[in-house]
């Protein structure tokens, strides 16, 4: 194989030797294809190793600053958005059970009550837990509308489950006297 003939005033390329025509990379050592980036190479790496200048601020005032900022929570306004969404379906479900166990004359009195304790249970549980993440997401960077949206549908829900429990043990209480 035949070597390109050579113009005068260049100097010859050597594989892993640094030249002038090929400067070597700051890091590694071994040719840089292009010098401009070989520059820009060296000066981010100078940057890198020396002391913040007095105008910038250091590392821990940075991040001070970010501690400050609201965090990004938004896969708990999803949750409480998604536990809003379980509980009014759970609630609305609930009624109409309850409703065709008050009104089938043939259901037994504890099978339609197992019902309603077991809807009211799962209501309670599912709109707590919206309720919260909800409130735990309000004041992030984003995701702001899907936790107040996930508070209003759970607050209803959690709502009317404290009401009815509350009324059931006041009517038993009632009831015993």
């Amino acid at each position: 194989m035949q070597t390109p003939p050579r113009r005068p005033g260049t100097t010859t390329y050597r594989p892993g030797q640094p030249s002038a025509v090929r400067p070597a990379s700051a890091q590694t050592g071994r040719p840089v294809a292009n010098p401009r980036v070989a520059a820009g190479q060296a000066t981010a790496a100078a940057s890198q190793a020396a002391p913040p200048a007095a105008g910038h601020p250091a590392p821990q005032a940075a991040s001070a600053a970010n501690k400050n900022q609201p965090k990004n929570r938004l896969a708990l306004a999803i949750i409480s958005l998604i536990f809003g969404i379980i509980s009014v379906l759970l609630c609305v479900g609930g009624l109409f059970s309850f409703i065709g166990t008050a009104l089938n004359p043939y259901a037994s009195d504890t099978a339609g009550m197992a019902s309603v304790i077991n809807f009211a249970i799962l209501i309670f549980i599912f709109s707590l837990l919206g309720f919260i993440f909800g409130l735990a997401s309000k004041r992030s960077s984003s995701g702001k509308g899907m936790a107040i949206a996930g508070i209003i549908l759970s607050a209803p829900p959690l709502f009317l489950t404290v009401l009815g429990v509350g009324g059931f043990i006041f009517a038993a209480i009632f009831a015993m006297y």
